[in-house]
């Protein structure tokens, strides 16, 4: 039979008891209620924590048909919260919910004398997308004791800790797959505060490795972040802890930068748009039948690169000779068709160096264009000297196709500074005149006394590595200024000129010489180099030196 709900002119099945009251409180004449979520009242923005579970922390001579419970604080996104609750070993399992508890049952049951650890990972949520703050992790045993080995360590994305990352971790001395590819032994996620731990580890050697799980799919993908360990790290019996060096996400581009579309803007001008930000150092290009006399990222989105061309013929078709990016070759079969069209855009201010209410030190001021400028128009520059501004003496110079450098005949004197160009004679290279006539400034420039300071040591862990240059690198969180010096071979470094503010801090060692961090390869395997990042930013003040700024290399 079926059953009549309130309101709705046909028959449905339904289970929930509260519908069925509902439409026999309508016959009997009573009126029905809305059923919904509660209104009024404080969003639940507090996440989740696991309440309790069995068997217990610990616990050993487990009955190998016992089922493993974990128990919420509230209820959960089931399916969320299902697929982030990763057993070692790895094992086939049954889920079954009831409420806010979540069983485990194994197939086959447990086996003899193993340690099992059950981790609950951060993308576990409540119903109101809540996650939780940590991993939780419990271990028991189903012998007489379990294993005692823990690694610890951080996730860093951007100087920033990675939340959420998935971390995995090989046991390598039995193990001969392809890191990355093969699902590991352990597997846990990154919290909040980017921290992250392994328990209950058996002795060994272990390889550690992050990445951020786009698509959710459980296994680390082209073009996702990806963080390499600097060495493995070893669990002994009489040394159970260890401390893992800090994974540093960065991205990981495809094995070629796709193109994914090909513009012609006007008689001298094309934009070719790419799925990602690309090296434009990198990239190579020839046309048939047409010259390329330059190229240029937009200021804003390096995967737009603009192509200056030699003046078109309207209608005629070109096409791409030759495309290299990054040393991929991409071919790029449509054709092009010439355009007569001249560019009547205006160019435009994009930013300046330093911002408004900024500071520097007074070596240089910097413009930067929205497209490619006439690089010999500068001579209609001058200075605009009023009672409340100044003119100093200096040179305009071109620092590419989009940035234009004053550089003052002596260093601006510290003091603040109000300062207004006159832009006449600028103009792209289509010979549009820049909008607007007119750039100001206003900024402090800082005496030596008043600029910051900060110094520490870094202490090397892994000795078995040869010598290589460490670096230390501070990053500006708001002009963005980087600053870098190279520790002493005592491992002490002083890195001073800092105009004041927060800084972001990091150290590594620059192992390839190149003087950049690199995060290593997958494929082949090649560890990355190791880096320390500062926890939160370094606050530094005018003429003070900020000590004890100390990094750990492992």
């Amino acid at each position: 039979m079926g059953i009549r709900l309130c309101g709705v002119g046909r028959w449905r099945w339904r289970r929930h008891t509260c519908q069925l009251w509902c439409c026999a409180a309508t016959a009997w004449g009573f009126s029905c209620a809305k059923v919904g979520a509660p209104s009024g009242g404080e969003v639940d923005r507090d996440p989740p924590v696991v309440m309790g579970h069995t068997p217990a922390t610990d616990a050993t001579d487990v009955p190998l048909y016992e089922p493993v419970v974990i128990e919420f604080s509230e209820g959960m996104e089931r399916g969320r919260t299902r697929e982030a609750v990763f057993i070692a070993p790895r094992s086939e399992v049954e889920y079954h919910w009831s409420g806010r508890k979540l069983e485990l049952t194994f197939d086959g049951g447990l086996k003899a004398d193993q340690t099992y650890v059950i981790t609950v990972g951060t993308d576990a949520r409540d119903r109101r997308r809540n996650a939780l703050d940590q991993s939780f992790t419990f271990a028991f045993a189903t012998g007489s004791q379990l294993n005692p080995g823990r690694i610890e360590g951080r996730v860093f994305r951007d100087h920033a800790a990675a939340s959420g990352a998935r971390v995995w971790a090989y046991e390598m001395s039995g193990f001969a797959g392809e890191v990355g590819a093969e699902l590991p032994d352990y597997e846990t996620q990154s919290g909040r505060d980017g921290s992250y731990a392994f328990e209950r580890l058996s002795q060994g050697i272990y390889r550690i490795l992050a990445f951020t799980d786009r698509n959710r799919n459980g296994r680390h993908d082209p073009g996702e972040f990806l963080a390499l360990p600097s060495s493995d790290v070893t669990v002994q019996a009489d040394r159970a802890e260890e401390r893992a060096g800090d994974l540093i996400l960065t991205e990981r581009r495809a094995a070629a930068p796709q193109l994914e579309r090909v513009q012609v803007l006007d008689d001298r001008r094309l934009l070719l748009i790419f799925d990602r930000k690309i090296d434009l150092s990198s990239l190579q290009l020839s046309l048939k039948g047409l010259g390329v006399v330059g190229r240029y990222a937009a200021p804003k989105d390096s995967r737009r690169v603009y192509v200056l061309t030699q003046r078109q013929e309207g209608g005629k078709q070109y096409s791409i000779a030759s495309l290299e990016v990054e040393g991929h070759s991409i071919a790029w079969d449509n054709p092009l068709r010439g355009s007569s069209r001249t560019d009547q855009k205006q160019p435009s201010l994009e930013a300046q160096e330093p911002p408004d209410g900024g500071a520097t030190t007074g070596h240089s001021l910097t413009l930067l264009f929205s497209e490619a400028m006439d690089t010999t128009a500068v001579t209609g520059i001058q200075w605009v000297e009023t009672d409340s501004t100044q003119a100093p003496a200096g040179s305009w110079q071109w620092a590419g196709l989009l940035e234009l450098v004053f550089k003052p005949t002596v260093p601006l004197t510290p003091g603040t500074y109000r300062l207004r160009a006159r832009l006449e004679g600028l103009q792209d290279r289509a010979g549009v005149a820049l909008a607007g006539s007119t750039a100001g400034f206003e900024f402090a420039v800082l005496s030596e006394s008043d600029l910051a300071a900060i110094k520490g040591t870094v202490r090397k862990f892994d000795q078995e590595q040869q010598p290589a240059p460490t670096w230390i690198v501070a990053q500006g969180s708001k002009a963005g200024r980087t600053y870098r010096a190279a520790t002493d071979s005592t491992g002490a470094y002083y890195l001073g000129g800092l105009i004041p503010g927060n800084l972001a801090v990091s150290a590594f060692e620059d192992r390839n010489g190149n003087g950049d961090f690199d995060g290593g390869s997958l494929d082949p395997f090649v560890p990355a180099e190791a880096q320390s990042v500062r926890e939160g930013p370094v606050a530094t003040t005018p003429g003070a030196v900020v000590a004890d700024i100390d990094f750990e290399l492992r």
